[in-house]
């Protein structure tokens, strides 16, 4: 299981849990993730235009904040494969829910075990 509850870009933000086993993606709303922070990327793709404007830093705030407008938690959730958006108040009875179902499975899936504390 997994919660995301800050910045996370590229690989950081996509490698998390085995792809052949059964494995909860969740996020606090403030978990950013994305291909590239838009500082970045916004060098990187519009390094033109910025450089061609008359006003070069403004222009690149300017560009900066029209695509931080179309930033959503939910869209980039979607896209990193995040089954849900949770309240910080909500991970604590998630996790523990996750610990119980994890520990019912064990059994079939390892046959009876005696537990070593």
């Amino acid at each position: 299981v997994s919660i995301i509850v800050q910045r996370r870009f590229g690989v950081a933000g996509a490698a998390r849990g085995n792809k052949l086993m059964l494995t909860l993606r969740h996020a606090w709303p403030s978990g950013s993730r994305g291909s590239l922070p838009i500082e970045v990327g916004v060098i990187a793709a519009y390094k033109r235009v910025i450089e061609s404007a008359s006003d070069p830093d403004r222009c690149r705030r300017e560009i900066e904040a029209k695509l931080d407008s179309l930033h959503s938690p939910l869209r980039t959730a979607e896209g990193f494969g995040t089954e849900e958006i949770i309240d910080p108040y909500e991970t604590r009875p998630l996790l523990c829910k996750w610990v119980q179902t994890a520990s019912d499975s064990i059994p079939s899936q390892l046959g009876p075990t005696t537990p070593r504390f």
